[in-house]
């Protein structure tokens, strides 16, 4: 909607690159495409993904339905045996169960397709920047919006340069907008008492943001392998290639009494990327006996990859729980400042992904 010839669409990007978390492994990308931040393994199927471009994009959608994007959409529902599972408890010896009837998602979320040699990050290059490159302004931090008497917002970012528009959609992460953020954004007037109990809450539920990738030499694991409330993905399943790797979103795991591994307060909590590394091969020994991810993981010459978002400048990642409000932010500010982002949605499916397009979706309307 917003490529409206009677719009005018300005996007401000703080960092070097669009898509924040949404990026690829670099490693990889020359064999294939692998997400290093935001993933879905069991994202929506090509005609759902199809569904995602605004009304106005039509060429860059027959692009996506007609082009191969390198990738043959499958099913990955239980249904048909191609999603396999481990499900142990926690401990030294824990008892584990293939296959169980129950898991940590609903068997109807299983019932998507995976990106397989493709990731969420190349989706968003190849099909949605195109159409909108020309109006992004990258190494653009905004650090103050202010409303003004004429029925205005304008933005200022850190050169002082301003940016005037009749509606602005915020959607950075929910750190950059809580108080003692280290890129903070003042707003003017200060955002309503509501919005901020909101943000500062959700702010302070702070876990830390790490993805890490293995590799093993060889696949001694299941599809999915779950060591207490602790979730591993075979991250190169439907990729054409040879390799064996395993990912987790870093310490983002629960005891077996249900507190948050990576909370700041959990004695347990690894607290570097080796203590990270060693937590996945416990887990993994445990659930498959004989050291064999520990002995796997030492023969093919002891291969990982790490990323802590948490310490990403404008992104400084926060996983949140259940703590948000919608209600707040299904408004905008003084009718003109809107707000997209997981922390605007309940916690279920793409809701960053939801919340932008719908916050989109309603400018739209504002403006005709």
């Amino acid at each position: 909607n917003f490529l409206d010839p009677n719009i005018d669409l300005q996007i401000l990007e703080a960092r070097s690159n669009v898509g924040g978390r949404v990026q690829n492994v670099e490693a990889y990308e020359g064999d294939f495409n692998l997400d290093l931040g935001a993933q879905d393994i069991f994202f929506a199927d090509k005609d759902q993904l199809s569904g995602l471009f605004a009304e106005g994009d039509l060429q860059q959608r027959n692009n996506f339905l007609n082009e191969a994007f390198r990738t043959i959409p499958r099913p990955v529902q239980r249904a048909d045996g191609s999603l396999s599972y481990r499900l142990c408890d926690s401990g030294s010896n824990p008892d584990c169960d293939d296959n169980p009837s129950s898991f940590y998602r609903r068997e109807s979320d299983l019932a998507d397709s995976s990106y397989e040699n493709e990731s969420l990050a190349s989706y968003l290059r190849t099909y949605f920047l195109p159409s909108v490159e020309d109006d992004i302004k990258l190494n653009t931090p905004v650090t103050k919006i202010e409303l003004t008497d004429d029925n205005k917002v304008v933005a200022t970012n850190i050169n002082g340069d301003t940016y005037m528009a009749d509606q602005l959609i915020v959607a950075v992460p929910v750190s950059q907008l809580a108080s003692g953020a280290s890129n903070a954004i003042e707003f003017v007037p200060p955002l309503p008492q509501r919005y901020r109990n909101s943000i500062e809450d959700t702010a302070a539920d702070v876990d830390n943001g790490a993805r890490i990738f293995v590799e093993f030499s060889t696949k001694f694991y299941e599809d999915v392998t779950r060591v207490g409330e602790t979730v591993y993905w075979d991250a190169a399943r439907f990729k054409t290639n040879d390799r064996n790797i395993i990912t987790i979103q870093g310490n983002r795991c629960r005891d077996p009494n249900g507190d948050t591994c990576g909370r700041r307060n959990d004695p347990n909590r690894p607290r570097s990327r080796r203590g990270i590394l060693r937590r996945l091969l416990r887990d993994l020994d445990r659930a498959y006996g004989n050291r064999v991810a520990s002995r796997s993981f030492e023969e093919n010459g002891e291969v990982f990859f790490f990323q802590n978002w948490s310490n990403e400048e404008y992104i400084e990642m926060v996983n949140r729980g259940d703590v948000f409000d919608e209600g707040v932010y299904r408004n905008p500010v003084g009718g003109r400042i809107w707000f997209a982002g997981d922390y605007t949605r309940p916690r279920n499916g793409n809701q960053a992904g939801e919340s932008a397009k719908d916050a989109a979706e309603r400018v739209f309307q504002t403006l005709n």
